[in-house]
């Protein structure tokens, strides 16, 4: 908890946006990521700040963090998807075909974690 306040405090902040080009959570940070992002991108200032807040509207938080056991679920399904990315079977057929092995993983994880959770 101290070590993200730490990271998210104005003066940290500013430095990591400035240094790594990383967008803090903090708003008073926004502008001078967009004015650094500008040159780099070919945006104006007003389009980046609508790629920024807009995406909040009409985003998908990212599960690879917010699921448990993400790794093994994502790589099991990813494996049984490849006659999907290749082409050689339908959307629908590939997911049908790996649904099984995918569930297994997520039982298993269940099983696993529950009753943990805030541990």
């Amino acid at each position: 908890n101290k070590f993200v306040s730490y990271l998210v405090s104005d003066p940290i902040a500013t430095q990591m946006g400035a240094i790594a080009g990383f967008l803090v959570p903090l708003k008073s940070q926004l502008d001078p990521w967009i004015k650094q992002f500008v040159a780099k991108t070919g945006m104006t200032e007003a389009e980046l700040r609508t790629v920024i807040t807009g995406s909040n509207q009409v985003g998908v938080e990212n599960v690879n963090h917010i699921f448990v056991n993400w790794a093994e679920i994502g790589n099991t399904l990813n494996q049984g998807l490849s006659a999907l990315w290749t082409g050689k079977q339908s959307a629908q057929n590939a997911i049908a075909a790996e649904k099984p092995a995918v569930d297994a993983v997520v039982a298993k994880t269940y099983k696993e974690y529950q009753g943990k959770q805030g541990s």
